[in-house]
């Protein structure tokens, strides 16, 4: 740890973990109760698994703030921030008696854990050498994955015994903790080892190139930011209800869908050249390992909360269990990944590699989508316990190697735009995920039984899609033996051919990380060296280590190493020297 008090940063550290912690329960602990929230808002499922999308788009299109507006005013108030505005969503939630607060709620509740996860990937890159940062991933992995392997059991078990409500309340105590831990004990001094640098050549009242410089308000990415969610949102609406509520080639769909789309580029494009500190820096994507990882970890996400979201409903609709054990059917799942999160942080640790692991992370994770698919109506109890085991200890895998994968290759200064890139690109996935889960299941259900030899299903076909989370509205259409047989085995193939879409994403993902590269993690802050070619990073090399090495390194005057930078193309300095001169 680099804190001279290793007790308050310890206990600071603590406090955002618990603030993971919280963000893993509430995240999860509302899918397995979306049908009984269903039909106590009367609420349609489009609108029903908005309250799953509401969280993560507001979690994707806010966290970059956070440890960008960390660089202006320190980690803590912004830490305290979103632990306060987590508070404020969570209150909403819990007081409201129509889908349109409960979207609120979650939008804030979103807003304010997106600023903590994001946060808690800065305050390891703060606290942690890179040696100690896979420790670190999978000591917070060891709480986001209790708190994922708790949220679902919390949420069914309150839904179906006491109220819904409390889903919400529970966790309170726990946002408690965090804060006073956070407000007592997080301390760290804005440095130049995790200050941002900023294109001062596109920022005004600046001038020459890039170089190293605290971030103020008036340079933060807010244009950004707006133009993101905007388009985002214009994205996901149309695909939730595209098909179900008016046909894909209505212009209420294509309308919303082409701005989206033109938005997101638009967005790109606007990153590339406008503000002076990006939430997107596309000179970091430039890194080959640094894109993929990105690509990977969005469809990380995209796969979790596909698994996290639409495994009940199977549990629930087609096995006809209650919201407790459907939210104890997701345990194999979430559990499972404990021993393999640890397993990859002492691994990598150890090594100092990573791109091994990633490639058999992703063949564990795509066998365990695989296996999905064998779930059906007649799947006993011990058979589904173990088909969820191999995706869980997959994702356990792959995200904590994917996050180091994200920051190996970046230099000291970017650190904290790169640590919070991993949960922000998982975010995004996470709400794609849950918005093309609904709108392909939804879809399938519709088209399939609409051609349904049981007039009465055929009838009602859109109906059924529209509410396919209602439990009391498909209870009706199961009155009949051959009327609940077809229309299970209906649910059972349209979930399927969701694990299937699940299974070649995963694959694609491992066929991409072949092209990783390796990055030596045997380095610290004070002895990288990044060659920059063409203003992207090409090559990565590190000082000598040995202690005569480090002794000639720090005997050289400027004059000496402004001719040696000259002489090898321009390379910038990051470390004990930063201060003191700035290269290109």
């Amino acid at each position: 740890m680099r804190q001279s008090s290793k007790y308050a940063s310890t206990l600071g550290f603590a406090g955002v973990l618990f603030g993971s912690l919280l963000v893993a329960i509430d995240a999860v602990a509302l899918a397995p109760s979306l049908p009984t929230l269903a039909d106590a808002l009367n609420a349609p499922s489009i609108e029903i698994y908005w309250a799953g999308v509401a969280y993560t788009l507001g979690s994707a299109t806010f966290l970059p703030l956070f440890p960008a507006a960390s660089s202006a005013l320190g980690r803590r108030p912004v830490v305290l921030a979103a632990l306060l505005l987590f508070l404020t969503g969570t209150i909403v939630c819990g007081t409201a008696h129509k889908i349109a607060a409960m979207l609120a709620g979650r939008v804030l509740q979103g807003i304010g854990g997106g600023g903590i996860v994001g946060m808690l990937y800065v305050v390891i890159a703060d606290l942690f050498d890179m040696r100690w940062r896979p420790k670190a991933l999978s000591i917070n992995g060891l709480f986001w994955l209790v708190g994922t392997g708790c949220g679902p059991v919390i949420g069914g078990g309150f839904s179906a015994y006491v109220s819904w409500r409390w889903i919400f309340w529970i966790v309170l105590p726990i946002n408690g903790i965090a804060i006073v831990l956070v407000a007592l004990f997080l301390d760290i001094p804005i440095t130049a080892a995790n200050e941002v640098q900023i294109d001062r050549s596109k920022a005004p009242g600046l001038a020459g190139k890039k170089s190293i410089h605290k971030l103020s308000w008036k340079q933060m990415d807010y244009g950004g930011a707006a133009l993101l969610v905007a388009s985002l949102s214009s994205f996901l609406i149309p695909i939730t209800w595209g098909g179900i509520q008016y046909s894909w080639s209505s212009w209420h769909t294509l309308a919303p869908l082409s701005i989206g789309v033109f938005g997101l580029f638009a967005w790109l494009a606007y990153e590339a050249f406008v503000p002076a500190n990006p939430i997107m820096p596309l000179s970091i994507l430039s890194d080959r390992t640094v894109s993929i990882a990105a690509v990977s970890t969005f469809v990380t996400g995209l796969c979790q909360y596909g698994v996290v979201f639409y495994l009940p409903l199977y549990f629930q609709i087609v096995k006809g269990y209650s919201p407790l054990i459907s939210g104890l059917g997701i345990l194999p799942s979430t559990l499972s990944g404990a021993p393999s999160n640890i397993l990859t942080g002492v691994i990598i640790s150890k090594t100092g590699r990573y791109k091994l692991v990633v490639l058999i992370a992703w063949a564990i994770l795509a066998m365990g989508m695989g296996v999905l698919t064998l779930l059906d109506r007649d799947t006993s109890v011990l058979v589904w316990i173990f088909l969820g085991i191999p995706g869980g200890f997959g994702f356990g895998m792959v995200l904590p190697a994917l996050t180091v994968a994200f920051t190996a290759p970046v230099r000291e200064e970017h650190m904290a735009i790169a640590s919070g890139l991993s949960p922000y690109t998982r975010a995004i996935g996470q709400s794609i995920g849950i918005a093309v889960g609904n709108s392909m299941v939804q879809n399938l259900l519709k088209n399939r039984l609409s051609s349904s030899a049981t007039k009465v299903l055929s009838a009602n076909a859109d109906l059924i899609s529209k509410n396919m989370a209602s439990q009391d509205l498909l209870n009706t259409f199961m009155r009949s033996a051959a009327g609940k047989h077809e229309l299970l085995n209906v649910y059972t193939s349209a979930i399927r051919d969701f694990w299937w879409l699940l299974c070649g994403l995963a694959l694609f993902c491992g066929l991409l990380s072949f092209f990783i590269r390796d990055v030596s993690l045997d380095r610290d802050s004070s002895s990288v060296v990044f060659e920059k070619r063409s203003d992207s990073v090409t090559n990565l090399s590190t000082y000598p280590k040995s202690d005569s090495s480090q002794r000639r390194i720090r005997s050289c005057d400027d004059a000496s190493i402004v001719a040696s930078m000259a002489s090898n193309g321009s390379k910038r300095v990051v470390g004990p020297l930063r201060d003191s001169f700035v290269a290109g």
